[in-house]
């Protein structure tokens, strides 16, 4: 061989070396297959309802989704078909995959993924939830498909769900309201079957069980009035108003003590309410006044759902 021929050997072997050198990170950095194989089993685990398993493939854990019982597995699911990774992007230590699925109508998310040290890892979309709310404090709690039943905390329920169609009912854990909506979800484009009001904004007093609690109250009402009366205008069951008053006029107090003006909740676990406004002609501290006061106090149902009132 010439002098010119061992000189390009060499030159062609270092040329070989290093181009080997450059394409070397590019097949140990974790990889667009590695990650296209995590998003590709995490969604068909989902569309399988391999429950378990695509949680697995998440940083979120069994304990993060809205019910406990969402976290197993279930043979008749159908929470999303044909998905498809149709793009993927990774940047080092994260990525990004575009998918595509039926559920039941076409729909694209984005997912973004984290290299932990043993695999990638999958965030649970924020698009996959199921939030409730109402248009007040109320006392309430939600069951999802007969699973799990979740009590509503700061007027809310919400949280991670697999995509698909949930039975919600709510109810009043309490029985002083005698609500029962039911009414069809779904994840996760937030749309209702059933339900004539937006689901992020249900009453927290229908005005029908309102219009229900007062019709019970109101002989209640009336009957603690007159015991107080009886008792000369002392006891729990006066008005703090009334304190003092060492004699009435003949005319009976106007009617609005009568009448629940007002229910509400101060902690989200009791009912509370006022009562209209009632005066009265007396006598209080040797003067003839005319003084008017109200009720208030927590209502509750007992064992055979009777309504009571205690006052405060």
């Amino acid at each position: 061989m010439s002098s010119a021929g061992r000189r390009i050997v060499p030159l062609l072997l270092i040329g070989v070396a290093v181009l080997g050198g450059c394409a070397a990170p590019a097949a140990e950095s974790g990889g667009d297959e590695e990650a296209r194989t995590t998003v590709d089993t995490f969604l068909r685990a989902v569309a399988d309802g391999r429950f378990s398993e695509a949680l697995s493939r998440t940083t979120l854990g069994a304990d993060g989704l809205i019910c406990a019982a969402l976290a197993q597995d279930s043979s008749t699911s159908k929470a999303i078909a044909a998905p498809e990774v149709t793009e993927l992007q990774v940047n080092g230590a994260t990525a990004t995959a575009t998918v595509d699925y039926q559920a039941p109508s076409a729909t694209t998310i984005t997912l973004a993924l984290t290299r932990e040290p043993d695999a990638w890892r999958i965030a649970f979309p924020d698009e996959w939830r199921l939030a409730i709310g109402f248009d007040g404090p109320t006392v309430a709690q939600m069951s999802i498909d007969d699973a799990c039943d979740l009590p509503v905390t700061d007027g809310r329920v919400d949280g991670p769900a697999w995509p698909g169609r949930y039975q919600v009912t709510v109810s009043d854990p309490t029985g002083v309201l005698e609500r029962s909506e039911s009414f069809l979800y779904e994840v996760p484009d937030g749309s209702t079957t059933g339900l004539h009001v937006d689901p992020l904004s249900l009453p927290a007093v229908p005005e029908d069980q309102l219009a229900l609690v007062q019709s019970k109250a109101t002989p209640l009402l009336r009957a603690a009035f007159e015991k107080c009366a009886d008792a000369a205008f002392s006891g729990s069951s006066c008005p703090p108003a009334l304190e003092g008053v060492t004699a009435a006029g003949t005319d009976a107090p106007s009617d609005g003590y009568l009448a629940i003006d007002r229910l509400y909740t101060d902690d989200g676990e009791s009912w509370r309410f006022d009562s209209g406004t009632g005066s009265l002609a007396a006598t209080k501290d040797g003067t003839p006044t005319t003084i008017e006061f109200h009720y208030s106090g927590t209502v509750s149902r007992d064992a055979d759902g009777t309504l009571s009132l205690a006052f405060d």
